[in-house]
């Protein structure tokens, strides 16, 4: 199991929305997604490199259909670098809703959110 497929698991019942979504929703989606530690429900954990968690977020937009958007792993570095361990808190409640813990790198403190005014309007839809 990867990081990719907790987050493709997590986003999955959002996919419809997220089809409305343009390159620039996606990377302020993962902003600050670094220096943090993502354990799944069954106990799996994640610690790793900003390049690490970049790619792991392509092959999970890959996999969800979004592969068309043209992005590269430094489109995703650049945003976990420009704010890590501060990540979106909409991102945050998906992670969570599967039963996964996002927590600080080296620590049992979860991680902040930056706060989300950036007009993303993203709500679960029931199907």
């Amino acid at each position: 199991m990867r990081l990719k497929d907790l987050i493709v698991d997590s986003l999955k019942p959002y996919q419809h929305q997220l089809a409305e979504w343009d390159k620039d929703d996606f990377e302020i989606f993962f902003m600050g997604f670094g220096n943090l530690k993502v354990i799944s429900a069954s106990g799996l954990e994640f610690e790793q490199t900003f390049f690490s968690n970049a790619t792991d977020i392509c092959l999970a937009l890959d996999e969800l259909g979004f592969g068309d958007l043209d992005f590269e792993e430094r489109d995703f570095y650049w945003m976990i670098h420009a704010e890590p361990a501060r990540i979106h808190p909409h991102l945050l409640r998906c992670l969570k809703d599967k039963g996964n813990r996002v927590l600080k790198w080296e620590s049992e403190e979860e991680i902040d959110c930056f706060s989300a005014e950036e007009g993303i309007d993203f709500e679960k839809v029931e199907t």
